[in-house]
């Protein structure tokens, strides 16, 4: 009967260890009759199973690798509350000795996988709370750096709109200048126009002098006696001759009666012509005086004419210079006219485009405010949430720490089960 639980045990046995460990090769004859190589594979793979590394010393012929492979093996089962295992029990390995230690290791084995897939599973579980946790640290830092982005969004623009607002109360300074200075073009224009209106009475006065110097000066001239001072003069000097001549012939004649006498019809006739001749002489000598009056008359008609003609060319002077001015004055009143149109229509550009970018810019701050509302409502949500998760963490927490204080009392009760499982299986073999 003994025999019989012994083989149904190794069987059973085997193909459980076979199932634990897919990669390892056993039967139930190997349990039953066990050497040192199947002692020390068995051992070693399952030591590996269990997290055990040996590096280099992993070889089952090696003594320094039986020797640590002993020691961890007691280890393990002294921790089951197992003491009576020895270094024979895998140099020279007993039948039911071997048997009695496969069957407590691949328990504690079918033990110790089912507590690592709950503890996995714990594991898994506070994990992905440990993620979603994260992820709920991320959105918010992400929720926060989208509210610090629209706060600065919004001093960027609340600065912008100052500059706007800068920028529109500079060009309304700008156009009251410009239409100042305009003005004051207008006022000097009209100065010089009330300066320009004596000068201009004055050249129409002057002209008008001009005209009655000319025609006074035509007057004199057609005045002037048509022979030259010079043919006037030799005439009067041929007179004086005649006359110093025929005065002479009247003492010669003189001397005699007779020759008085006979002259006296030729002296009164010659009389006759030189009182008629001296008539001429006083006649030219008078057209003489009034020649040289009238050419004097002319004279200082013709200083006075070019004293006013001197004025006229002034006074045009004055009229072009004043022209000129007027026409300078005009052009930068049109140029200055025009510049403050273009400067009125790119003000007023300007300022409406101003206007539409302030109301883009009031639109976007209050969209910024829902915006930033929202992400508050969010923000508040995510906190929420995460307090909610940090919560589920620490009760995971605590759900894994009482789950490895009870994983200990199973094994120091599997322990216990062992021993006395051990002692029945002894007295019933």
């Amino acid at each position: 009967m003994a025999a019989g639980l012994a083989q149904i045990n190794a069987d059973t046995l085997a193909k459980s260890i076979k199932l634990k460990l897919p990669g390892f090769r056993i039967s139930g004859q190997d349990l039953r009759t066990p050497n040192r190589d199947t002692v020390v594979s068995y051992y070693t793979t399952l030591m590996e199973e269990f997290g055990v590394d040996f590096g280099a010393s992993a070889n089952i012929h090696d003594m320094n690798h039986v020797i640590q492979l002993y020691s961890v093996v007691s280890y393990v089962l002294s921790n089951l509350g197992i003491k009576s295992f020895n270094i024979d029990d895998i140099m020279n390995p007993d039948a039911k000795r071997t048997l009695k230690w496969c069957v407590v290791l691949d328990n504690f084995h079918n033990f110790a996988d089912e507590q690592a897939r709950e503890v996995r599973g714990m594991q898994e579980r506070r994990s992905a709370r440990l993620a979603a946790f994260r992820q709920l640290a991320r959105a918010k830092d992400e929720l926060l750096e989208r509210e610090n982005q629209r706060a600065v969004r919004r001093e960027v623009r609340a600065e912008q709109g100052r500059q706007l607002q800068a920028h529109m109360e500079e060009l309304q300074a700008t156009k009251a200048a410009t239409v100042g200075k305009l003005q004051q073009l207008r006022d000097s224009a009209k100065i010089i126009e009330e300066k320009l209106a004596p000068a201009r009475e004055r050249v129409d006065e002057l002209t008008a002098n001009v005209a009655q110097v000319g025609a006074e000066l035509a007057r004199l001239e057609a005045r002037v006696v048509p022979e030259s001072p010079g043919e006037l003069r030799g005439q009067e000097a041929a007179l004086e001759a005649a006359r110093a001549a025929q005065e002479g012939e009247l003492r010669a004649q003189g001397e005699g009666l007779q020759q008085k006498e006979q002259r006296t019809r030729a002296l009164a006739a010659e009389l006759a012509r030189l009182q008629e001749a001296g008539l001429s002489l006083e006649r030219a000598w008078a057209l003489l005086c009034e020649e040289r009056k009238a050419a004097a008359d002319l004279q200082r008609v013709r200083e006075e004419a070019g004293s006013v003609e001197a004025a006229c060319k002034l006074s045009r002077k004055q009229l072009r210079e004043a022209s000129k001015e007027r026409t300078k004055l005009q052009r930068q009143h049109d140029k200055a006219k025009v510049n403050v149109e273009e400067k009125t229509r790119a003000f007023e550009e300007d300022l409406a485009k101003l206007k539409q970018e302030f109301s883009d810019l009031q639109k976007s701050l209050e969209q910024n405010d829902t915006e930033l509302a929202k992400v508050s409502d969010e923000t508040i949500a995510v906190e929420s949430k995460k307090e909610g998760e940090v919560e589920a963490i620490k009760a995971e927490d605590k759900a894994l720490k009482d789950a490895y204080e009870k994983y200990q009392l199973m094994v120091k009760s599997y322990a216990e089960a062992v021993l006395k499982g051990l002692k029945i299986f002894s007295d019933a073999a």
